[in-house]
């Protein structure tokens, strides 16, 4: 009996400190769990990780048959992943050759000064800009939607020099524009719903969100036209809030009439003799 009694005892002493052991245990692995959790990521982790996932999408893009890889956004970021010094050596290169052009030639809008489509705070919004050759100055019409409201805002921009068009330098076969620019017109004024209505319309006769951002077209003259768009909704496809189309001579019929929409809304004519 007494035996048994010391045998029972044993047992219980060893499933106590069996239990005493595995609640230790158990509680070291929470501590031990809690302080990793807590602890920041090492910057090599963190590099490692982004470095991943940023694979993973290129071998995606890779994998579609109707991407375009020699898309530059696509080819910086595969020269960033695979360590490609000569490309990046190259961007910076033409980027500063850029920028040297611009200060030689500076573009004729240097004086205007307008928000980004995107931050007018409006749920949409057009956006055309005109120049036109052997011509000193150009427009910018903005149209937004805001509920039923809807805005157009007039500014017309040239290189002037005491209301005066400044002339063009022909210097070793390089065309100069002189240092001014000035703001000729600038007004707003309402719009009608129907004229937002048609607006829509044109757009979606010349496929404005399927048009290709820029496109090469032969000739010898013409206006030269853009129109950039911001809708707060996303389109499909893609989910897009941006975007912009750029042309020389018009492009197709539809961009064309789209962008002479434009000018009809505003009243205006153009500071040049002739419009295209």
């Amino acid at each position: 009996m007494i035996l048994l009694e010391s045998c029972f005892s044993l047992q219980l002493n060893f499933y106590l400190i069996r239990f005493t052991f595995m609640k230790s245990g158990i509680f070291f692995f929470f501590v031990l769990f809690f302080v990793c959790c807590n602890q920041p990521h090492s910057d090599l982790d963190q590099s490692s990780f982004k470095d991943s996932i940023v694979n993973m999408h290129l071998a995606m893009i890779r994998s579609l048959d109707y991407y375009d890889t020699l898309d530059e956004d696509y080819r910086m970021l595969q020269a960033y992943m695979d360590d490609d010094t000569g490309y990046f050596i190259n961007v910076k290169r033409n980027m500063e050759q850029y920028e040297e052009e611009l200060k030689k030639y500076p573009p004729l809008d240097t004086c205007v000064r307008l928000l980004k489509l995107s931050e007018l705070n409006v749920d949409e919004a057009y956006r055309f800009s005109h120049g036109q050759s052997f011509c000193d100055f150009g427009q910018r019409i903005t149209i937004s939607r805001l509920a039923d409201t809807i805005r157009l805002h007039y500014v017309e921009y040239g290189a002037t020099d005491k209301d005066q068009k400044m002339k063009y330098y022909d210097q070793e076969g390089n065309i100069k524009v002189g240092p001014g620019c000035a703001v000729v017109k600038n007004f707003e004024r309402s719009l009608s719903m129907e004229d937002w209505k048609d607006l829509d319309r044109l757009a979606y006769d010349a496929d404005y969100w399927g048009l290709k951002e820029n496109e090469y077209d032969l000739c010898l003259d013409g206006s030269h036209w853009s129109i950039d768009a911001y809708t707060r909704k996303g389109r499909y496809p893609g989910n897009r809030h941006i975007h912009s189309v750029s042309r020389h001579c018009y492009g197709s019929k539809g961009f064309r009439e789209l962008g002479r929409y434009f000018l009809r809304l505003s009243g205006e004519k153009t500071m040049c003799e002739r419009f295209f």
